[in-house]
């Protein structure tokens, strides 16, 4: 018998009691299924399945929630372990170098860290010297103001009347994405003992 993608997916969030962490393995789950966003909606393209979340069960698609987290974790950290290696196994190539049916180059970016007082400290003194000329740290740094939204908010909180008004223009709510906060209260075969 065939389980949907939901199925499968929340079947696995159901854990055994307690054990030993097992060795850890990468999932295989990523190419045994793939989903696509498509007009339709989400397409399980093993099976043909459109996704509708709409229809599973509240219980069942926290637990299916719950496991894609996990997964995700999970993957994030293969991957990371995956680029680590194919990095390291590189060396200090500076040509892309064939391996079967690849072909793998490393970019490897630097960038600088600038050390923003050292700099003004540094162009000030230049500037004294007469070695560049006084605009150089106009062009060279940018302090951008920016508000302070724990201390705004104090200081909100302390405004009224006009006060309040006057400040209440100078921001506009922004809604973020809404997070779902998954707490487990009993785990699939526990027993739940009687109170008293």
């Amino acid at each position: 018998m065939t389980r949907s993608f939901a199925e499968a997916v929340a079947q696995s969030s159901r854990p055994p009691a307690p054990q030993p962490p097992p060795e850890v393995l990468p999932p295989e789950t990523p190419t045994a299924i793939t989903i696509i966003d498509t007009q339709a909606g989400l397409v399980d393209t093993s099976s043909g399945e459109i996704l509708d979340f709409t229809r599973i069960d509240h219980e069942f698609l926290l637990d299916m929630l719950d496991e894609l987290r996990r997964r995700e974790a999970q993957l994030k950290t293969f991957r990371i372990a995956a680029e680590d290696e194919a990095v390291h196994r590189h060396g200090d190539r500076q040509a892309a170098q064939p391996v079967g049916e690849w072909e793998v180059n490393v970019e490897r970016r630097s960038t600088r860290e600038w050390d923003v007082a050292e700099l003004e400290r540094t162009l000030t003194d230049l500037q004294a010297r007469g070695l560049v000329d006084d605009a150089a740290r106009d062009r060279l740094i940018h302090i951008k103001p920016v508000v302070d939204g724990t201390a705004a908010k104090r200081f909100v909180d302390h405004l009224d009347g006009e006060a309040l008004d006057a400040v209440r223009q100078c921001f506009e709510w922004k809604d973020s994405r809404p997070k779902v906060v998954l707490t487990r209260t009993t785990w699939p075969g526990t027993i739940a003992l009687p109170e008293g």
